[in-house]
């Protein structure tokens, strides 16, 4: 069996990605909202409880220093995961007890799933697609990505590509491109497009 690499990226497959989700443990879906943009928005959803989610869950930190008005005391005030920015906060300083209204700072925060296993790139869920070969994880980001490794993987004849840049495949780790592995790998495979 021969193989000519196309020249894939992992970026070829990131447009729909199958995840574990987060509410029922289920296969969910990662997709694109926008292709123009390399990490453009995404949505997830899970077709059997339902849950659905666009992009990252964001929140802020609100961070106010100053010195007050009145007595000249040092106050700093720190809000973890406020949900609204507020153009200006009224502050009591603990002195005085005067209030006045403060501009805070705002410190952006991204929440991101811990899983502990490989994760996607945009939410970090635990991939769909992956398992164990001789102690490393092998993984794929959707069945066309997982059938275009079993086609490298399964060949015994593999053409490389010669464009300007590295191809997926290229890339690879050592242990997937050994022959001795080759079997095991395929039996992976064969039990994830069961999956």
């Amino acid at each position: 069996m021969r193989f000519k690499d196309k020249g894939n990226t992992i970026f070829s497959y990131r447009d729909r990605i199958f995840v574990h989700c987060p509410k029922c443990e289920k296969r969910a879906l990662i997709s694109k909202l926008n292709n123009d943009n390399l990490w453009g928005d995404v949505v997830l959803k899970c077709p059997n409880c339902h849950f659905s989610q666009k992009n990252r869950i964001e929140s802020f930190d609100q961070e106010i220093k100053f010195f007050c008005s009145n007595c000249s005391e040092k106050v700093t005030r720190y809000l973890e995961n406020a949900k609204v920015k507020k153009e200006l906060v009224k502050v009591k300083c603990p002195n005085c007890q005067t209030t006045n209204p403060y501009k805070p700072r705002y410190i952006k925060r991204e929440w991101i799933y811990q899983t502990g296993e490989k994760g996607d790139p945009y939410l970090n869920l635990q991939l769909w697609l992956s398992g164990k070969v001789r102690g490393n994880i092998f993984w794929a980001y959707n069945y066309e990505h997982l059938e275009y490794l079993k086609g490298y993987i399964q060949a015994k004849l593999r053409t490389r590509h010669n464009g300007a840049y590295s191809s997926m495949v290229e890339k690879l780790p050592s242990w997937i491109k050994s022959d001795k592995n080759r079997d095991e790998i395929i039996k992976r495979i064969e039990k994830l497009e069961r999956k």
